[in-house]
């Protein structure tokens, strides 16, 4: 080989190359569309939005802990995959007084998943399992009630 010569890599089935290329060149599902804006928890409310609402102290306020970050990591993915059609907006325990006169959170951090029609399921705490955000966008699809081991409360939201 020259000294020149670039080392030939290994060789990529044409097929495999072809449905790599299709799959980067296809549009993108409807699912994964997302607002040029991100609506706030009192919009989405207004526009009867299915909404998962989070609850969490000022990002100045958050500890640097694992358990954070993982929270976080969670809470990330579940609002990537979300269902199509779905509104993702945070808030703290002061402005959730402030929009919702019912329910009320005992901790820093919860989450709602809140229906149209303001049916709702509420975890207190932080969410580190995967299948709990999976339960509540299912209650939000079609009002399928949570196992009752996920932790997740079902209550009406009432809005102020």
């Amino acid at each position: 080989m020259a000294a020149d010569a670039v080392p030939a890599g290994p060789r990529v089935p044409r097929r495999l190359a072809a449905a790599v290329i299709a799959a980067l060149a296809a549009p993108r599902p409807a699912a994964a569309l997302r607002p040029e804006r991100p609506l706030g928890p009192r919009d989405a409310l207004r526009a009867r939005l299915p909404l998962m609402l989070v609850v969490a102290p000022p990002d100045r306020a958050l500890p640097d802990a694992e358990a954070i970050g993982d929270w976080a990591y969670f809470l990330n993915e579940a609002a990537r995959d979300r269902p199509a059609g779905v509104a993702v907006a945070r808030t703290t325990r002061a402005g959730l007084r402030d929009l919702l006169a019912a329910p009320a959170v005992r901790q820093d951090y919860a989450t709602l998943f809140i229906r149209p029609n303001r049916d709702a399921l509420l975890h207190e705490g932080r969410i580190l399992d995967p299948p709990v955000y999976e339960a509540g966008f299912a209650f939000l699809r079609d009002g399928t009630p949570p196992p009752a081991n996920h932790g997740l409360a079902a209550m009406r939201a009432r809005s102020r």
